[in-house]
């Protein structure tokens, strides 16, 4: 799995996982490690009102991930 995050021409991180299966509490944990670090260099870049977005799959849409967004 390839976790990556971009705001406009702001380069985010980008997570490799290379071994294992990932799940919602894996994905989880890599939310919780750099979307903080991404929301204040987006705050430092003066963006204001960004939009996640994520694709289909089983683990953006787990009840981890679900309760994580709440």
């Amino acid at each position: 799995m390839v976790w990556g995050c971009f705001c406009g021409a702001i380069l985010g991180y980008l997570y490799v996982m290379i071994e294992g299966r990932n799940n919602g509490e894996c994905y989880v944990e890599i939310l919780e490690e750099y979307m903080p670090q991404l929301n204040a260099g987006m705050e430092a870049a003066g963006v204001s009102n960004p939009v996640f977005m994520q694709d289909g799959s089983a683990i953006h849409n787990s009840y981890h991930a679900l309760i994580w967004f709440q």
